[in-house]
């Protein structure tokens, strides 16, 4: 008899710990979801991993676009550029501004 109330406590205690860390889980989800910004594409449905994804890619864009409008800025530098290769920076930054 010791050993069934063993056992059973035993699984009321796993059953709490693995509800406790589930609610862990879900709330660091929610935080999240809740900072990343709205370009980012978060959706409500998304997991953990998908969420920190999203937000890693959106920061890796954000610097492309930064560092892309400083090689715009430095006069020197933009003649030397191949006509397509502004066009494309060009045709990049708007498809950006445009999504935001």
């Amino acid at each position: 008899m010791e050993l069934i109330d063993f056992l059973v406590a035993l699984i009321i205690a796993a059953g709490a710990a693995g509800g406790i860390a589930w609610i862990v889980v879900s709330n660091n989800t929610k935080q999240l979801r809740a900072s990343s910004p709205p370009p980012a594409g978060v959706l409500p449905t998304d997991s953990a991993a998908i969420v920190r994804a999203k937000r890693s890619t959106y920061r890796q864009v954000t610097e492309a676009v930064r560092i892309l409008e400083s090689i715009l800025r430095q006069d020197a530098l933009v003649p030397i550029l191949d006509e397509q290769t502004r066009n494309d920076i060009n045709a990049f930054l708007a498809s950006y501004y445009d999504e935001i």
